[in-house]
């Protein structure tokens, strides 16, 4: 399996969301910020160049090889926003279903 491309960086989550171009978009990421730090108590970390990541766990694979990640996430891409939560199958279901399309 190859190394994960995305890790954790020193880059400045206030820099990267003070930088978006897209109203809308930059709105959305202060405020997920907020949200964020404030319901996980988790200070936002930079994951490659465009997510915004709290938390670390260390998720292993049935083959044993290990990948540390953010439990939650998101990232104000041009297109559409999107969030990472990093819960299992049954664990998530009944959010999803609160969420609609």
């Amino acid at each position: 399996m190859s190394e994960l491309k995305t890790k954790a960086t020193d880059v400045s989550v206030e820099d990267f969301l003070n930088a978006i171009e897209h109203p809308t978009r930059k709105a959305d990421g202060l405020l997920l910020s907020t949200i964020f730090k404030e319901e996980n108590g988790e200070m936002p970390v930079m994951w490659g160049i465009n997510i915004v990541g709290y938390g670390k766990y260390t998720y292993t694979y049935s083959s044993g090889k290990e990948m540390v990640w953010f439990p939650v996430g998101f990232s104000p891409r041009k297109q559409s926003l999107s969030i990472y939560i990093m819960l299992s199958t049954a664990e998530i279901e009944p959010f999803l279903a609160k969420l609609g399309n």
